[in-house]
């Protein structure tokens, strides 16, 4: 399975999770942070385990967050035992070399230090958290790295040497998914890694614009609105559950960025003299056709907003041969594909059954919003932005090994 195909497959489950507030569990898959994308930890839970975490959390479902919380909490802290016990034992072992001078203080920077990263990994939202993303990780090893350098007996350093070493290489393992913050968290760690190991967090094309460098008015008030006090860049996530990387790479231009935001404002405008379900028919439409994840997602849930059915929404791709649309829905559907999908070129029998519900000012209207959605997914696949951002899926499928290629069509070999 294609990595963003998991990403699009585990975020589906976890929403449909989320929204179900009958179910116990549906508040325990919510993260802290107010919605359905961490960042390290608390989007890859105990990552490289080798074993999945789907039946923690359907047992986390059945039994209710409290009761799962307090039994893992308690095995945890069982887990303490043999370690503080060996470390009890230890006391009286002789040290492989003397402690230098000062380490005493080091140690005890290297704990502060490890705790204040300790405590804001359960924190909210703060500004530690922005800056390095994974305070558990680092935390540990920071507390680990500071004992390592107080104590020099055997037991202390095989203790703590494994700390610093597990730290270290949890932290490789979180790093690939600093972006992945859709997968819900019953995604299989075990899977998680292998995807790790074999591809690289993807990003969008262009470079993004971090809260710290944005200086513009428009850009700020974006963020503010989207993304709260977060970083958008170090924490991604908006409350539809798109990372928001079209915000902070449409930020580079803040003057295009007010131009885009001022289009949306336009085709929501109270003044529009369209139907609102067929204009978000348009605009769906036109994402599918240019193969847009992106525009095609957004536009399905703005559809489903409007009151449109999901069987309805479903059959948009197919609505040629679908019953579900009436005669004004068939006939946007097919001046949006001429729009989107023949470059606009668009036979005066579709305008002429356009003009029966529509006048030139609704057509008018129609056909600069559908273009407008066409732009954007056009935009949003070059520059790998949002769902948008996935590997091409037109590629050669390897031949058997034992195909020589010596002549595909299997006839004479021309010289």
């Amino acid at each position: 399975m294609l990595f963003e195909e998991i990403l699009q497959s585990k975020y589906e489950q976890h929403r449909a999770a989320v929204t179900d507030h009958e179910g116990p569990g549906a508040l325990f898959v919510q993260r802290s942070r107010g919605g359905p994308y961490g960042s390290g930890l608390d989007a890859v839970p105990d990552l490289g385990s080798g074993h999945s975490d789907t039946p923690r959390f359907d047992i986390a479902a059945r039994r209710g967050a409290g009761p799962w919380k307090g039994r893992y909490s308690a095995l945890a802290s069982l887990g303490f035992a043999p370690v503080i016990k060996g470390d009890a034992d230890a006391c009286g072992a002789p040290a492989l070399w003397l402690r230098p001078a000062g380490a005493e203080h080091v140690t005890g920077a290297l704990v502060l230090i490890g705790f204040i990263l300790l405590t804001a990994a359960y924190w909210a939202r703060d500004h530690i958290k922005a800056a390095v993303r994974d305070p558990m990780v680092l935390g540990v090893g920071a507390w680990a790295l500071g004992h390592l350098v107080g104590k020099f007996s055997p037991p202390a350093l095989a203790l703590f040497v494994a700390f610093t070493i597990y730290g270290h290489l949890l932290l490789i393992g979180v790093r690939p998914f600093d972006r992945c913050q859709l997968l819900a968290p019953t995604t299989s760690c075990y899977e998680l890694w292998k995807i790790s190991r074999t591809r690289k967090p993807s990003m969008p094309v262009l470079r993004q614009v971090p809260k710290s460098e944005a200086k513009a008015e428009i850009v700020l008030r974006m963020y503010k609105s989207l993304f709260g006090d977060r970083d958008p860049v170090a924490e991604p996530g908006t409350a539809t559950g798109t990372p928001g990387d079209w915000w902070t790479v449409f930020a580079l231009a803040p003057d295009i960025l007010q131009h885009a935001v001022d289009g949306f404002a336009v085709y929501r405008h109270p003044g529009r003299k369209i139907d609102p379900v067929l204009r978000e028919l348009g605009q769906t439409r036109a994402g599918w056709v240019k193969g847009s994840q992106f525009v095609f997602s957004q536009h399905c849930k703005s559809l489903r907003g409007l009151g449109v059915s999901d069987d309805k929404i479903a059959a948009v791709p197919h609505w040629a041969v679908s019953d579900l649309f009436n005669d004004q829905e068939r006939t946007v559907l097919a001046y949006a594909d001429c729009l989107a999908g023949a470059g606009g070129r668009t036979p005066d029998a579709v305008f002429d059954k356009l003009r029966n519900f529509w006048n030139d000012e609704q057509i008018f209207e129609f056909t600069y919003i559908t273009c407008l959605y066409d732009m954007h997914a056009v935009m949003a696949r070059a520059l790998k932005l949002e769902y948008d951002n996935r590997p091409d899926p037109i590629v050669e499928v390897a031949a058997p090994e034992s195909f020589t290629a010596d002549d595909f069509l299997g006839g004479a070999r021309r010289t």
